[in-house]
């Protein structure tokens, strides 16, 4: 009797609890934080849709591994955060489902936190988001878009695209001990296209960091899908113990998965695949007892530290942030299709002396018919130990121990994961193809109607100025599109364009977020009209910028900038170019610089354009460098800036003591050739370069006539 008591008592609670279990739909977030205070596991709450702008929505409940609590949108997607947005997650086994973040940014902290006040996530789960382009202003201005605390939460099926300022899109942290061996699971998220920030701190995913690397993690990063990465070198990088790294695609991302600290990790069955896109890059090795197995990478062309496989160099005794030998780690049976360079010993300098040791390279393929070695050495490989492996290159006739050549197809690829199957499934991940509006041409022959069309007209329209009129500005003229300006006019002739506001601090022109301008045929007259202030540049990008601009400037002439701190052309501290041309230009009487792209002087690796051309370009009687490019630091974490300067002449410049006519500082790669240097740099160098023993320099037929030579500064030797 008592028995049957007992078992009627829990069949009326089940009974009971199972009632309580409900639905209910919330029109605000505010009434939503509210209800989970009251949540009992199994419940599910539903946000009605709509658009909710500036929430700040703290998720906190307690559900069990049977009975989750879960918060979902009423349709997925339908429900959009905007503005300045984001959500704070905490408990045990709360899930909240198909949410949008879209049209604004966070501000404070991370958009997505597994943790509210002092309380942590665990067995929490977030799945079928989006977060799309969700930026502030100032790409300076540094988040992340997911920060993970806590254990045994889950990230999966959500779609992350379009972050453009400084701040890793999805960080793991350790910084306590509740949030290690933490087992986590991100898993079949799609990250999309990050651009090249042109500083480190740009990385898509960080799992720890230097001062908890020898921490265990545990966590697993499976079957995501990672497209147009290129914040930097690092675009998933490893700063902990214990992870599992598998099964994901890496497609036509410039940088590397990268296991920076920690040891004990596995990264397998991965697949990379570059297809000739510049650094591209596969896997960089740190550390002790890896397991590199079974990866497929094909088509990447990336060098040193964007290697296909780049095995690094040590530090002796070294700190905890910077490098540990590679060692007792195997890299077994992966395929090498058509990739530029396997290099062991990365890094070799006066600090990271000490090679790979104890460490296997076995049952490998390597397949590119265009090379003809297998890898680069950069230092001893005596502690790899080389066996099994398959090679088809095309120098055949290549003996080494360990490799034999074998005449192969390319294997088969089978994808580990399908791109349709990553991400929040009601969200289409193709690239979107805005339908594109026919380009107009549009020729006026007045200065009035110009600056009324400049500012009306459409994305790639071209405007064409058949006036030799000056064109006078009260106010900067500001490119917010891609826009064609050219004249049909030449020599003298061609329109000047001067300055006259009464406000300084601006530019004749200013390049806004995302703008691209390609302009021919103008004068830039930096005298300034009476009683009125002066330009401090000819061009410029807007100060403030979110994301990225580009200029192609041909046959302008830059003359009269009188102050020291004026240029014909000048960057902003935090604005970067993608891509600066100059062709045919003058620069000439001017005070401070002819080109200046030195704004970002804090020296943590940051530069102001990612490649700059300068060719047929006449640069007289500038006072200070002609050209200024400043990358400060020790950094690696990027691969430019990239300069190309050609068929140019430099005349009565730069002859300052210590001055130089092109200073080019911490460039990583220049193609220089056919400059002629006259009466210029007398009072230091015409060419000065600050750069790295491994950075591709290369200088040819350069003519100086009374003038400093070049200058050169091996920081290692």
């Amino acid at each position: 009797m008592k028995n049957k008591r007992i078992l009627f008592c829990f069949v009326c609670l089940s009974v009971f609890f199972g009632a309580c279990n409900k639905s209910k739909t919330y029109s605000s977030f505010d009434e939503l934080s509210a209800a989970l205070e009251n949540t009992l596991p199994g419940d599910t709450l539903v946000i009605k849709n709509g658009v909710y702008k500036d929430v700040a929505f703290s998720a906190f409940a307690k559900g069990t591994a049977e009975k989750p609590i879960v918060v979902i949108a009423e349709t997925a997607g339908q429900v959009r955060l905007e503005g300045e947005s984001n959500l704070k997650i905490a408990g045990n086994f709360l899930e909240i489902h198909n949410l949008y973040f879209v049209n604004g940014y966070s501000p404070t902290g991370p958009v997505i936190e597994y943790k509210v006040d002092k309380e942590v996530a665990n067995n929490c789960r977030i799945t079928g988001f989006v977060i799309e382009s969700y930026n502030p202003k100032d790409r300076s201005s540094g988040n992340s878009w997911v920060v993970f605390y806590g254990k045994n939460n889950r990230f999966d099926h959500n779609t992350l695209f379009g972050k453009q300022n400084a701040g890793t899109t999805l960080i793991v942290e350790l910084d306590e001990a509740r949030n290690r061996e933490n087992k986590h699971s991100i898993d079949h998220n799609f990250f999309g296209k990050r651009p090249n920030y042109g500083s480190n701190g740009a990385e898509t995913m960080r799992v720890g960091n230097s001062t908890y690397s020898l921490t265990s993690s545990q966590t697993q990063i499976v079957d995501n899908w990672f497209e147009h990465c290129d914040g930097e070198v690092e675009h998933v990088s490893i700063k902990s113990s214990d992870n599992y790294i598998a099964r994901n695609v890496f497609f036509e991302s410039s940088g590397e998965l990268v296991l920076r600290h920690g040891n004990r990790n596995v990264v397998e069955k991965n697949v990379f695949l570059g297809n000739g896109k510049p650094n591209t890059g596969g896997i960089r090795i740190v550390g002790e007892d890896h397991i590199v197995r079974k990866n497929y990478l094909k088509g990447l062309t990336g060098k040193r530290f964007y290697a296909a496989l780049a095995v690094m160099n040590a530090v002796p005794n070294s700190l905890i942030n910077r490098y540990h030998q590679v060692k007792n780690t195997q890299i077994t049976e992966n395929i090498f299709i058509d990739c530029d360079n396997i290099e062991f010993g990365v890094g070799k300098d006066n600090e990271r002396t000490l090679p790979p040791a104890e460490t296997l390279f076995s049952e490998n393929i390597i397949i590119n018919r265009k090379a003809k070695k297998l890898f680069i050495e950069n230092d001893d490989v005596s502690g790899i130990s080389f066996s099994g492996n398959f090679f088809d290159i095309k120098n055949s006739a290549i003996k080494k121990e360990g490799f034999e050549y074998q005449k192969s197809n390319d294997p088969d690829l089978l994808l580990p994961v399908e791109r349709q199957d990553c991400g929040a499934l009601w969200f289409d991940n193709q690239v979107k193809v805005e339908v594109a509006i026919p380009a107009k041409k549009h020729v006026v022959s007045d200065t009035d109607t110009f600056l009324e069309v400049v500012e009306k007209a459409d994305n790639k329209d071209t405007i064409i100025l058949k006036s030799s009129s000056d064109i006078l500005l009260e106010e900067p003229i500001v490119i917010e599109k891609h826009l064609i300006i050219s004249t049909e006019l030449t020599g003298d002739e061609r329109p000047i364009i001067r300055y006259t506001g009464s406000e300084s601090g601006n530019p004749m022109i200013q390049i806004a977020d995302g703008g691209n301008l390609q302009l021919s045929g103008f004068i830039f007259n930096g005298r300034p009209a009476e009683g009125k202030s002066r330009a401090f540049a000819g061009i410029a990008p807007a100060k403030v910028m979110s994301g990225k601009y580009n200029a192609t400037i041909e046959n302008c002439d830059f003359i009269y900038f009188e102050e020291s701190t004026y240029a014909g052309f000048k960057a902003q501290k935090n604005t970067f170019a993608d891509s600066l041309i100059f062709k045919n230009c003058q620069f000439q009487s001017i005070s401070g610089e002819g080109i200046s792209l030195g704004a970002e002087k804090d020296d943590t690796g940051k530069y102001s354009a990612e490649n700059v051309v300068i060719d047929n370009c006449h640069f007289g009687k500038i006072l200070g460098p002609s050209v200024n490019i400043y990358r400060g630091g020790n950094d690696e974490s990027t691969s430019g800036p990239s300069i190309y300067i050609t068929n140019s002449t430099f005349t009565d410049s730069s002859n300052q003591e210590r001055g130089s006519a092109l200073r080019l500082i911490g460039v990583q790669k220049a193609r220089i050739n056919n400059l002629v240097f006259s009466n210029s740099g007398r009072g230091g160098a015409s060419l000065l370069f600050d750069e790295f023993a491994w950075d591709d320099i290369r200088i040819e037929n350069i003519t100086y006539d009374n003038s400093g030579k070049l200058r050169m500064n091996r920081l290692y030797k």
